[in-house]
């Protein structure tokens, strides 16, 4: 049998970590046919530089780009979602409650610092948890009479008899 150049063996010396070695001799122990280290480390080497194994690592990269994309998207849709989902709230909180009168506004205020710091509370301890008011919501198209009770808050009388019952 004749030899091309390409099958001249070279002799070449290598320096590991200890760590890869004891990989490799793991390897060579637990594989079904018997390799030699010398034969596992020049199919790794022939594979890590053969055309095949960088379209390869181009495919990986390529599906990670992916779904990095497609995280994204997810991200800006929910974004997107929750922008709306608060400005709908501030445009009906805004289009449903009354002007404070001037006496009241004290109170008003202190009540509303009250609120707000429960309301951050609640925040923090959902966040804590892990939980999102978004994914906790059930699959459900709402529709005009889920909403009826907005037209009913805005019959109510004045805030003036909550202010009296918190204060």
């Amino acid at each position: 049998m004749k030899k091309d150049k390409d099958d001249i063996t070279v002799c070449f010396s290598l320096r590991l970590p200890r760590s890869i070695m004891l990989q490799a001799q793991e390897f060579k122990n637990h594989s079904r046919s018997r390799v030699s280290l010398n034969d596992l480390f020049i199919k790794s080497i022939s594979n890590y530089l053969s055309p095949a194994a960088a379209d390869q690592r181009e495919l990986a990269i390529a599906r990670r780009l992916d779904y990095i994309d497609r995280r994204q998207e997810k991200l800006n849709r929910m974004l997107e979602e929750y922008s709306q989902a608060l400005a709908r709230f501030i445009q009906t909180y805004l289009t449903t409650t009354q002007e404070v009168p001037p006496d009241q506004q004290a109170a008003a205020q202190t009540m509303g610092n009250r609120r707000w710091k429960r309301f951050m509370d609640l925040i923090v301890e959902d966040l804590g948890y892990g939980k999102s008011f978004f994914t906790s919501l059930p699959d459900k198209t709402f529709t005009d009479h889920d909403f009826t009770t907005i037209s009913k808050v805005k019959d109510r009388p004045a805030a003036d008899t909550e202010l009296e019952q918190e204060t």
